[in-house]
């Protein structure tokens, strides 16, 4: 007995003969799909790489030719002395009136937050970016200290940010200084890499060449003392201040906010703006991100929950690989944003690297698998192993790209945050589309559907609903509700979808022509069935190998081709392959 191997397309195959061509025809078709992925990547990469780079050059540039301030922060002998002589200047301006201290000596070390007011501007500098555009705005301060400097004197260290009320212009610097604690002063200068003048002429003395912008140098005084009052951090009716000093009781515990008080100023930009800022409790918030940390965990645990209840049906060609990953870059994103903010804020670390953790597990094991299987159900079993490897390729290439590629898109649409969520929450705008283009109805499951569009809405309705957010972003009720109403609207035409049919929200005189798999036999294939069966002894279902009544239209399916199957059977085949299971002929929509 021989036995023959015939290819699809007729060719003969021997056993256990491997065409090398073959092998290598598809290697060449592997690399071919994967070198455009690596080339977009790559020339991403080095497009910010050389941003970068040119900007490190161009500081260390102006630094030698300039006396770029940021020399300042080295160590030598010659910077250190000009620091100290800088730093005395500030204090003879504005520090001479000021009262001596009681004897004691403050922890700055700790975040500031406040607001400052123009006090001074000059009309003929021009500054790129005009922070002045508003007489008032926010401040955040992030102070530390070091070792003793100079007698009665600690070295400080600090990150200034200026936020205009509008919030559409926003500069930092950082400064360096020191905190004299016999006399309750900070003093510190910088120069803000984020705000430029405009020259009037050319400099041509000391030889150098002409230079059409120039920074903001910046020195700053702030008087330390004891806040009194009530702060906006307390959070709740049962903190409030003590009598007569800065010790705030709260929760159980007790913390001293500190007060600065003092000016930021520009000398060679012209500007001086009041500096009026309040120490945070550090505590308090590091309470608000475990608890936020906690919720976030709690939803990516459900949103596993989820995952694993649609998983449990078999990969269908019908979902929309552009919906799932849509979420999984949402998710890898959050990832991103907690292990960041963890790696800054050291304190949170434990707390924010447990989300990120979840997140991780949520789109790399779980999301991202389901997307692979779910496009390699499209393949379908003609292709070989190494188009599967292929396949596998192409997709984290065009997942990863898209993922670089949108992390420009957040940067530049940061202001616009509610473009940005309205773009993120579009993720079951594609698996609607997909439905109703190629009649797909039941891909995803009811409950996949609901709970995840529930998960994905926590994060927002956090930060925009609620007014105490450790961010302290501001309540917005309007996204809120504009959110929760745009991601009802797709979860409800998923389900019309899912129980009516894919195409049911759709005019009729819109749609194509349905091919009917109940329909009734002509003459001719009656008679050419009847001599069939006398022949072969039956019609089976080559699906569950039982015989097919051919006779009744209501117990049989007939595909295009004529081939017969249980209405059962192939509807359940049709949910994974759009194909004839007897001859891999493309087949038509069951139903709309």
């Amino acid at each position: 007995m021989s036995v023959r191997f015939v290819r699809l397309d007729g060719s003969e195959v021997h056993p256990g003969f491997i065409n090398h061509r073959d092998l290598l025809h598809d290697e060449a078709r592997i690399r071919q799909r994967r070198v455009p992925v690596a080339a977009v990547i790559m020339l991403v990469m080095f497009v910010t790489l050389s941003f970068d780079v040119e900007s490190d050059w161009f500081a260390r540039h102006r630094a030698s030719r300039r006396g770029y301030p940021h020399g300042l922060i080295y160590d030598g002998d010659a910077h250190r002395q000009t620091l100290s002589n800088r730093l005395d200047d500030i204090q003879t301006k504005f520090g001479n009136a000021s009262a001596p201290a009681d004897g004691r000596q403050f922890d700055l070390s700790s975040a500031y937050s406040g607001k400052w007011c123009a006090l001074r501007t000059s009309d003929e500098a021009q500054l790129f970016p005009n922070l002045f555009s508003t007489k008032c705005g926010s401040l955040a301060l992030k102070v530390g200290l070091g070792s003793e400097r100079r007698a009665e004197a600690l070295a400080a260290d600090a990150t200034l940010v200026l936020q205009d009320d509008t919030k559409s212009h926003e500069v930092t610097v950082k400064l360096t200084g020191e905190y004299k604690h016999d006399r309750e002063y900070v003093l510190m200068v910088g120069s803000m890499r984020d705000m430029f003048m405009r020259n009037r002429g050319r400099n041509a003395t000391h030889g150098m060449s002409y230079s059409p912008y120039s920074t903001c140098k910046v020195s700053v005084f702030a008087r330390v003392s004891e806040d009194g009052e009530e702060g906006a951090d307390s959070g709740s009716s049962g903190v409030a201040a003590e009598e007569g000093g800065g010790a705030v009781s709260g929760r159980g515990q007790n913390y001293t906010r500190l007060h600065l008080d003092g000016f930021v100023e520009s000398d060679n930009c012209g500007w001086r703006v009041s500096l009026n800022a309040t120490s945070m409790n550090m505590d308090h918030t590091v309470a608000k991100v475990t608890n936020y940390c906690f919720m976030m965990t709690t939803v990516a645990i459900l949103q596993l929950v989820c995952l694993v209840h649609q998983v449990q049906q078999a990969p269908n060609p019908g979902v929309s690989l552009l919906s799932l990953g849509l979420q999984a870059m949402i998710d890898a994103y959050l990832c991103l944003l907690h292990l960041t903010a963890g790696i800054v804020a050291e304190s949170m670390f434990t707390a924010l690297a447990t989300a990120a953790f979840c997140e991780f597990v949520v789109f790399s094991m779980f999301e991202m698998r389901y997307l692979i299987a779910c496009s390699h159900s499209r393949l379908g079993n003609q292709n070989s192993w190494f188009e599967a490897q292929a396949d596998i390729g192409t997709i984290y290439g065009r997942f990863y790209g898209l993922l670089l590629l949108g992390i420009v898109v957040v940067y530049q649409l940061k202001d616009n945050y509610w473009i940005l969520s309205m773009l993120l929450y579009s993720f079951w705008v594609p698996q609607i589309i997909r439905n109703a283009v190629h009649a797909h109805r039941q891909p995803l499951r009811p409950m996949y559907i609901i709970g995840m569009s529930i998960c994905r809405l926590a994060l927002p309705l956090y930060f925009f609903g609620c007014p105490y957010n450790f961010l302290k972003v501001p309540y917005n009720f309007r996204i809120c509700i504009m959110l929760v109403l745009y991601v009802a609207l797709q979860v409800g035409l998923l389900l019309l979808q899912y129980y009516r049919g894919s195409r049911y929200f759709i005019p009729k005189f819109m749609l194509p022509e349905q091919y009917n798999y109940y329909r009734k036999l002509t003459v001719a294939q009656v008679s050419d069935m009847k001599s069939k069966v006398e022949e072969e002894g039956g019609i089976d279902c080559v699906i569950c190998m039982s015989p097919v009544d051919y006779n009744d239209p209501t117990k049989r399916m007939v595909t295009p081709c004529g081939h017969f199957f249980h209405p059962e059977c192939l509807e359940r085949w049709l949910k994974v392959k759009m194909e004839c299971p007897t001859c891999r002929r493309p087949l038509p929509p069951s139903e709309f």
